[in-house]
């Protein structure tokens, strides 16, 4: 084992990976969707609220067909990923650590089981047994959860480069979580002020879901030594510019609306809100 590097075995590295692929998905998924929801609403507008008239139309959410999706992708890949978590610790790694039992990984159970819970709070609430915003306030009961997991995750690391990886990732969690708390308090904001606020709140949990993917892909890349991150200071400063390249990311979607914007509308040169 180098200096630097954690014992993580197999079913450890897998389980980052699919992980960190999925919340890039789903992340790129919801970006996606209010990308396209903002351009059916270019369409029909007549001045340049389009922010405002996105958000009294999208908070909260009011698509069958949105919150179904959701919810059986969220509880589907919670439930998918403990099955894999117990059977790899169980089966995968049995010869490398024969006293691995299918809860040798507590911390990665728990903190995939409030998805279980995110994915059933969101589907009773498209079958309305619960009231509008039950599923995104799950979604950051779950991520404050995942917050405190991870930062005492990074206490049991032996080397400091493997407790930086996952003291970041609590920290990501929880600035996510409380920009998804933020959004649902604040919801689609006061009808009379600039909607600016309220809209970059909301966006900013795909977006946290992004960055926490590829900071999961960052570790299954450290976990596999190729290459292997050799010290917490580097850590930080990869952490630092993963996050300056989800920014540009956001900065490219915003360029795109409002270049789409002043196709559709060449007399307005005042943007989108």
């Amino acid at each position: 084992m180098t200096s630097g590097m954690d014992d993580g075995d197999s079913n450890d590295k897998v389980a980052h990976l699919v992980v960190g692929l999925f919340l890039c998905a789903f992340g790129l998924s919801l970006l996606g969707l209010t990308v396209v929801r903002i351009r059916r609403l270019m369409r029909g507008a007549s001045d340049a609220y389009v922010l405002r008239r996105f958000l009294a139309a999208h908070l909260p959410e009011r698509s069958p067909a949105v919150l179904k999706t959701a919810s059986i992708s969220i509880g589907g890949a919670g439930l998918f990923g403990m099955t894999w978590t117990m059977l790899g610790a169980r089966f995968v790694d049995r010869d490398l650590h024969p006293d691995y039992t299918v809860f040798h990984y507590v911390t990665h159970l728990a903190a995939l089981a409030p998805y279980l819970f995110v994915g059933w709070t969101g589907w009773l609430e498209y079958k309305r047994c619960l009231p509008a915003e039950s599923l995104r306030a799950a979604l950051a009961v779950a991520l404050w959860a995942e917050a405190l997991l991870w930062v005492e995750h990074a206490r049991s690391k032996a080397s400091p480069v493997g407790a930086r990886l996952h003291l970041d990732l609590g920290i990501l969690m929880g600035l996510t979580a409380a920009a998804a708390t933020a959004s649902i308090v604040v919801g689609g904001g006061d009808p009379d002020r600039s909607p600016t606020a309220p809209f970059l709140l909301y966006v900013a949990t795909p977006l946290g879901l992004v960055w926490q993917g590829a900071w999961f892909l960052t570790i299954a890349v450290h976990l596999h030594q190729r290459p292997e991150i050799p010290t917490s200071g580097h850590a930080v400063a990869l952490f630092v510019l993963e996050g300056l390249a989800v920014v540009v990311l956001g900065q490219l979607v915003a360029i795109y609306l409002v270049r789409e914007w002043r196709r559709q509308r060449p007399e307005e040169r005042r943007g989108l809100v």
